[in-house]
């Protein structure tokens, strides 16, 4: 990932993309590159993209293109899949303790003689 400052903005259009309404940004930079990529609408704040301003994008060679990337900002901006498995583990690990706790909620519960709510046979409902 790189800073990019941005020198002037050529152009900004709405387009549809593949994932919903994206910004398509074409503009130069500060070293005399023409540079054009997508943006996300939901990622997309007019008032960072304007001349002069510097943003943080992954810049790609394609043939004669300069395209840019913005990391992703849903994921904590950009971070590896490592990251995101290992946080997962945490929370499935979470919701393991927590299933854990209910059942024994449900073992330790005095005995009743209420007849039980749910019924193991169909038998018992009229159709």
């Amino acid at each position: 990932m790189q800073e990019i400052t941005i020198k002037e903005i050529k152009s900004v259009k709405d387009e549809e993309g593949k994932y919903g309404p994206q910004k398509k940004i074409w503009f130069e930079d500060v070293e005399g590159r023409s540079i054009s990529g997508w943006v996300a609408e939901r990622l997309y704040n007019a008032s960072e993209w304007h001349d002069g301003a510097t943003i943080p994008m992954v810049i790609t060679q394609n043939g004669q293109y300069t395209n840019f990337k913005i990391p992703s900002r849903a994921g904590g901006g950009g971070q590896s899949n490592q990251d995101v498995m290992e946080a997962m583990r945490k929370i499935y690990k979470r919701i393991e303790d927590l299933e854990k706790h209910i059942d024994s909620l449900f073992e330790h519960r005095p005995a009743t003689n209420e007849p039980p709510v749910f019924s193991d046979s169909d038998d018992d409902i009229q159709f």
